[in-house]
């Protein structure tokens, strides 16, 4: 697997469940995101989205929660009402109260920790139009400099995160596209989990509530869908400890399985299923230690490649039997292939 050790004690449920299915003449679909589910499931009984009231600070209609000596929650409501269960992204509150201090004057709450200074102007939305340090800011020391930061300030040196598509990568054009990531050489990052906040794949953050017929959490409009929510880390340059705090409260990250390391053989291209049959053959001829084998989006019936008549796009589990047109007899329906020659596995994916 290019120089990767495979864990044949990993592997091994995982065959052995895809040969059992296969055996009884079972379809297995969307067993990723059974497994998804059912580790949430499992994850969730160790969360808990309501914070240790010793950790939280209210002020009028701002409520502040002090995570970690770097991280502080900043909530504002005009309507009062703060969010107490889990979202799309922070599913665990309930952290060890760390040790912070905590003040007021007529005019401002003061908040300081070991690590951050947090200034509030009492009674005001701590986000201003334009953005400025009016009603909000926090301070850290960043490597020997002090570092100031304010709802809507902007920050050239964040390292960033994500992008929703690699398509039309080319050397450097894709950073626009990024959204801002947990670490930065700033000193501070920001997690932008109110509603009004747009991700970048378009979705927004709900809320996760208990669902009795589920019996699992279940996705629930927010408490207070004008309501700011936002989270501040103020790591510095220990970027380490940023993102391992941040799994805290968003979750622990599983590592991918070892066979994703390997050799993916992936091409955009209207492939038959005879297509398939020849390039697996040519992988294990010209034995190159291939993993896995992607069944890129023309397996839908698709009318831009030529090959669907009239019919409709990219939809579902529809199978362009024109190009494929028996499925099982293609290893069922999936979009990815796992090679394990000379046997082949299905991994469905949704």
């Amino acid at each position: 697997m290019n120089g990767f050790k495979k864990s044949s004690s990993q592997k091994k449920p995982l065959l052995q469940g895809f040969l059992l299915n296969f055996k009884k003449g079972k379809t297995i679909i969307c067993l990723v995101a059974l497994l998804m589910l059912a580790t949430a499931k499992t994850s969730a009984s160790d969360n808990n989205p309501v914070a240790n009231p010793e950790a939280v600070v209210i002020c009028g209609k701002a409520r502040f929660t002090v995570l970690t000596p770097e991280m502080i929650r900043i909530e504002y409501s005009a309507k009062g009402i703060f969010e107490d269960q889990a979202t799309f992204t922070v599913t665990n509150r309930r952290l060890k109260v760390p040790r912070f201090r905590k003040r007021e004057d007529n005019t401002y709450l003061y908040i300081v920790t070991d690590k951050v200074r947090l200034k509030y102007r009492k009674s005001t939305n701590p986000v201003t139009t334009p953005a400025s340090p009016e009603n909000l800011t926090i301070t850290i020391d960043n490597n020997g400099c002090e570092s100031v930061w304010y709802p809507g300030k902007s920050d050239s040196l964040n390292l960033k995160g994500t992008c929703r598509t690699l398509d039309g990568s080319n050397g450097d054009n894709k950073r626009a596209e990024m959204e801002n990531g947990l670490i930065s050489r700033s000193g501070w990052a920001v997690i932008d989990d109110s509603w009004a906040a747009i991700r970048s794949d378009g979705g927004r953050s709900y809320a996760l509530r208990p669902n009795a017929d589920m019996e699992f959490d279940w996705w629930a409009e927010r408490s207070d869908t004008d309501a700011l929510d936002i989270y501040y880390l103020g790591y510095g340059n220990d970027y380490k400890k940023a993102i391992s705090d941040y799994t805290k409260i968003a979750g622990k990250i599983p590592l991918p399985p070892d066979y994703v390391f390997g050799y993916w053989y992936s091409k955009y291209s209207a492939y038959s299923a005879d297509d398939y049959r020849r390039i697996m053959s040519e992988i294990k001829d010209n034995k190159i230690p291939a993993d896995v084998m992607i069944l890129d989006m023309d397996w839908h019936w698709n009318v831009g490649n030529g090959q669907s008549g009239d019919k409709g796009g990219w939809t579902g589990w529809s199978w362009n039997t024109n190009l494929i047109p028996n499925p099982k007899a293609c290893s069922g329906i999936s979009m990815i292939i796992i090679l394990r020659l000379p046997l082949i596995f299905i991994l469905p994916t949704v």
